[in-house]
């Protein structure tokens, strides 16, 4: 986790911008996922001096993208299977 904080922090210094990431951390109690913005802060000469974070959990969030394509591949290979068997019958019927 340390080396995204680090390229987040580096980032935000070198493209005087905000950065927005995500991340997961793993703990004894499973795997928890986190959203992250980071916005530089100028001191009084106008140079990068810290970022501020604020941090969110998103685990919820990426727990229902992960259940809703999960769901899409099973609609799309249902559909490519109906469209194999529309095929095959075709063939049957044309020759």
């Amino acid at each position: 986790m340390h080396h995204v904080l680090d390229n987040a922090f580096n980032k935000a210094h070198e493209e005087d911008k905000a950065q927005k990431f995500e991340y997961l951390l793993t703990t004894k109690a499973g795997h928890i996922w986190f959203e992250a913005n980071m916005s530089p802060i100028k001191d009084d000469e106008n140079e990068f001096d810290r970022a501020m974070v604020i941090v969110r959990d998103i685990t919820n969030r990426k727990h229902a993208e992960l259940s809703m394509q999960k769901n899409e591949e099973k609609l799309s290979s249902f559909w490519n299977q109906q469209l194999m068997l529309f095929i095959f019958l075709m063939k049957i019927y044309i020759l």
